[in-house]
This record gives C-alpha cells, structure tokens and sequence, in this order.
C-alpha cells in the first residue's frame, strides 16, 4: 500500500538514531510492528498450562539438560503425570477453544493475520 504521511522529523530522526534505520519505510514497519506487539501485550490472555499451575508446580532445575532421545519422553511423561495428579487442566472445559485462545494472543511477524 502507497500513502502519504506528514512525519515529525524530530521524531523520525530520534527513532532512527534509536534504531539504526534509516529507511522510511523500513523504520515505519518497525514502528508497526512494535505498537503491535505493545498493544498485543495489554490484551488479557488465556493461561498456558505453567500459567494453569502458577504456585501449584516448578519446573525441575534439571528439566532443560540434555538428554537422549529415549530419556527425553519418560521425564516429560513424569511432568506430565505430575501435572495430572494436581489437577491443572481442570479449569479447561473445551480444550479446542483454550488452544484456540492460547494461540490468538501471539503476534506473528510477517504475517497479515495472526488467527
């Protein structure tokens, strides 16, 4: 899309020398892009499953250590079990429209529609 705009050249050189970029266009796009995802940032969002168990569970210290692939599945399996036994996903009645809502509140660069 081609349009017109009056810019504030203080602006526009402050968010350049802020920025490293020169181009208008290219610094307009940014600038888009961060008000989206400023604004994205204020909509209330669907809890995630570690969002769900807030308090209730942490994350094992040792969870992110590299492991084999067969080892891999079995301490997921753990969490898993774990996060079953206190009961965390009881709180989603339709796990399609949770899933659904928990993906809607990204933002997806370079894409014209996040849904």
């Amino acid at each position: 899309m081609q349009i017109t705009l009056n810019i504030d050249d203080n602006l526009f050189g402050k968010a350049s020398r802020l920025t490293g970029i020169v181009e208008y266009t290219a610094l307009i796009h940014e600038g888009l892009k961060s008000l989206i995802t400023s604004e994205s940032s204020k909509k209330p969002r669907c809890l995630r499953p570690i969002g769900l168990a807030k308090g209730r569970f942490r994350v094992p210290p040792d969870f992110f250590d590299e492991l084999p692939d067969e080892k891999r599945g079995q301490k997921m399996a753990a969490i898993l079990e774990e996060l079953s036994e206190i009961k965390v996903f009881s709180e989603i009645t339709d796990p399609c429209a949770w899933q659904k809502e928990i993906r809607r509140d990204r933002f997806l660069p370079e894409r014209d529609d996040a849904d």
